[in-house]
């Protein structure tokens, strides 16, 4: 049996633990005039045993709280973006915006583009990202890191730019949106960032070498990269 003056009890009461695991008191009694003792025993574990229980298993839920929240940031998922803004050749008046959002391995490209002639325009990513010439000559050819025939964007074996084509309603309007393979918006030599995506002035046929037959180029932007998105 081990005892302890308590400094917390009462009076000059004694407490120990017995060994059965009991909380014992010896407490005055304050009524007695002999000064005689009476003993309180509560049941259960030492109380000093149970706090030092408590001050173990609170770092550790902390710990583990902490560990399930940055599991749980883990999960989100990055989606690299970018966008162009498309400003009209000489004697055009096209313009528009165009974005591209990455999931996995495909990527989303939506687009605006207003000023056209009703009916089908040919889209494309060029390999230049150099809008400067009057004509955007200066933007190049199609985007096309592996060497691939030009098709259309539903093609597995096509220029990485091949977008197909717009479509523009009445009022020269076009809204466009497809989900591709073959880019990234990432880097390496699939990249998209610093190249140019370019509007033409005819349907692109998906066929015929190396364009498609679009025709003259309307407008042309650079895509810049954007912030990434978490899903």
């Amino acid at each position: 049996m081990v005892r302890s003056r308590d400094r917390k009890a009462p009076g000059n009461s004694c407490r120990w633990f017995d060994t059965g695991g009991r909380e014992c008191y010896n407490h005055p009694r304050t009524n007695s005039g002999r000064g005689a003792r009476r003993k309180r025993c509560v049941a259960g574990a030492p109380v000093t045993k149970r706090l030092g229980e408590l001050r173990m298993r609170t770092p550790v839920a902390l710990i583990a709280a902490c560990s399930l929240l940055a599991g749980c940031s883990s999960i989100g998922v990055r989606s690299p973006t970018a966008s162009a803004n498309q400003g009209p050749t000489k004697g055009n008046q096209a313009a528009g915006t165009v974005t591209f959002v990455q999931h996995g391995e495909k990527v989303v490209v939506d687009a605006r583009v207003s000023g056209l002639t009703p009916g089908l325009h040919g889209f494309h990513v060029h390999e230049k990202g150099d809008c400067t010439a009057a004509d955007a000559a200066s933007a190049g050819g199609h985007f096309n890191p592996h060497k691939e025939p030009h098709a259309g964007p539903d093609t597995v074996h096509r220029h990485a730019g091949d977008l197909g084509n717009l479509t523009a309603d009445a009022n020269g309007v076009a809204v466009y949106h497809v989900e591709v393979s073959g880019i990234t918006l990432d880097t390496g030599p699939d990249s998209i960032i610093g190249r140019a995506v370019i509007v033409h002035a005819n349907p692109d046929d998906l066929r015929t070498q190396p364009a498609g037959n679009a025709g003259p180029r309307l407008a042309c932007g650079l895509i810049s990269k954007g912030k990434d998105r978490w899903f």
